[in-house]
């Protein structure tokens, strides 16, 4: 082998590090296991909040990112190893400080309105939140999928708040009368 063939073997070698470094790994089973915990989240939520036990919403919805935390970890983990790529290189680390560091306005934001007895926000809470991390892996790993996801999921929680807003209102209102009643 000369040099020139030795050369273009190594720079082949870099491109092919540097996708593989690179690759975006997202299975399909993680935003439904998301997905799933959301809408059970909402239930137990409106459950608990009709069964006069607002209290424990708070450890609800602690329980709910933990578990799927986790859940996403393992999955996106053996997703990657499948598929051969290093699950924890500098690109993907960059990516998960992205994504936790949006998150944990939305675990802020929900402890408010958890506190502010606006329940029915959350969930529209999580939508944009969620789709600000999507805009912004799309932006950072370049992925038209994340692109429409985002969009999609931004628009759907923006009509949540506003369809939910007044229902929220009038409940918060029948709320406050009812305490003052007593």
């Amino acid at each position: 082998m000369n040099q020139k063939e030795a050369l273009n073997q190594i720079k082949l070698i870099r491109e092919m590090m540097q996708t593989a470094s690179q690759k975006f790994l997202f299975s399909p089973w993680q935003w439904i296991e998301w997905g799933i915990l959301v809408i059970l989240g909402c239930l137990f939520t409106y459950w608990l909040q009709n069964h006069g036990q607002p209290n424990h919403i708070i450890f609800l919805w602690i329980s709910i990112f933990i578990a799927g935390g986790t859940l996403e970890v393992y999955i996106w983990t053996v997703t990657a190893r499948n598929r051969g790529v290093e699950p924890f290189n500098s690109f993907i680390l960059k990516l998960w400080g992205v994504a936790y560091s949006i998150m944990i306005m939305g675990v802020i934001l929900t402890i408010v309105f958890i506190d502010l007895n606006q329940l029915l926000y959350i969930p529209g809470l999580w939508l944009m939140t969620i789709a600000v991390v999507m805009l912004s892996f799309f932006f950072i790993a370049d992925r038209k999928d994340l692109l429409i996801f985002g969009v999609v999921q931004m628009i759907g929680g923006i009509l949540a708040v506003s369809i939910l807003k007044h229902y929220a209102f009038a409940e918060y209102s029948q709320n406050k009368t009812n305490k003052t009643s007593c």
